[in-house]
Order: structure tokens, then sequence, then C-alpha cells
């Protein structure tokens, strides 16, 4: 688990990084929904 310091750039790196985790899974839950449901 990563940890951010408690100042606002730690904030803001820590917003990024799970903003980042969170549009990364939401293309890989497309891709997988495509995948079972177009063929």
């Amino acid at each position: 688990e990563k940890v951010f310091p408690d100042t606002k750039q730690g904030m803001s790196d820590a917003y990024t990084w799970a903003a980042g985790i969170a549009l990364g899974w939401d293309k890989w839950q497309d891709e997988e929904w495509e995948a079972r449901h177009v063929a």
C-alpha cells in the first residue's frame, strides 16, 4: 500500500494515484465486459 505525506502535495499525489487506478480499473472492466457480451 502506498503512503503519502499529509500535505497538500501529498494529498494531490494520492488523489492522482487513486484516480489512475480507478481509470485503469474502469478500462479493464469495460474490456472484460465487451469480451463477454460481444460474442
